[in-house]
């Protein structure tokens, strides 16, 4: 085992942080909403698609959101988000406190401990009376099988890689916006869960492979649908 993944076994919270809780779906998510998650396979996991897990400093009103997605066999820290600090502090704390992978794994432990998918959607505690939350995270982070379930999410992620399918995929999430009304590009960011940017270069690359057609000039969409040409 490497001195880096050995680090990333070792599943207590920095001193003097707790997990306040875990929950399926992120912050604003109805219930509704997070009942139609759906389910990834990540490691042995099977994750909702989206998931959160709030973190507090003891004696301070500082509490810290860090949001997931799960997509693609692989776990993505996705945007985070605090009470008490500014959004730059906030990413800042969160690396001095541990590294991006470690948060990955303790998100999974917390959700494979209290076993929160979209139908229990939220933690409770079990702590047992009288016990500080340091002690209690210890104790969970201490179990063997529960590290040994954990080490099987990866920590880093593969770089995407444009295939046919995906663009493919790109071109038909683009056309049904494009025919609903909706920006098209916003929903292949909101699919894909991808920045602005990355969606938009996809788009011009679905169009440069033929999958989506020539754009109506600055308005965009598909001066003709490629699949109707398709035999």
């Amino acid at each position: 085992m490497t001195e880096s993944e050995s680090s990333l076994d070792d599943l207590r919270m920095p001193e003097n942080w707790h997990v306040a809780w875990v929950r399926a779906g992120w912050s604003g998510y109805s219930l509704e909403l997070i009942a139609k998650l759906p389910i990834e396979q990540v490691g042995i996991y099977q994750l909702p698609r989206l998931f959160e897990m709030w973190i507090a400093e003891g004696g301070t009103q500082v509490m810290i959101c860090v949001q997931f997605w799960a997509a693609d066999g692989e776990l993505s820290l996705a945007s985070t988000h605090s009470v008490g600090l500014d959004v730059d502090e906030t990413v800042n704390r969160l690396k001095a406190l541990r590294s991006f992978p470690w948060w990955k794994r303790k998100a999974v432990q917390q959700m494979d401990y209290y076993n929160i998918s979209a139908d229990n959607i939220i933690s409770t505690s079990t702590r047992p009376e009288g016990m500080s939350r340091s002690e209690w995270d210890s104790i969970i982070s201490a179990d063997p099988a529960l590290a040994a379930r954990v080490r099987t999410v990866p920590t880093t992620r593969r770089r995407d890689r444009i295939t046919d399918a995906l663009l493919k995929e790109v071109a038909d999430v683009y056309r049904k916006a494009w025919e609903d009304g909706e920006n098209p590009t916003q929903s292949v960011q909101k699919h894909f869960y991808k920045a602005y940017s990355t969606s938009a270069r996809w788009v011009g690359l679905a169009r440069e492979r033929g999958f989506l057609g020539p754009a109506d000039g600055s308005k965009g969409g598909e001066l003709n649908d490629v699949t109707a040409e398709q035999p």
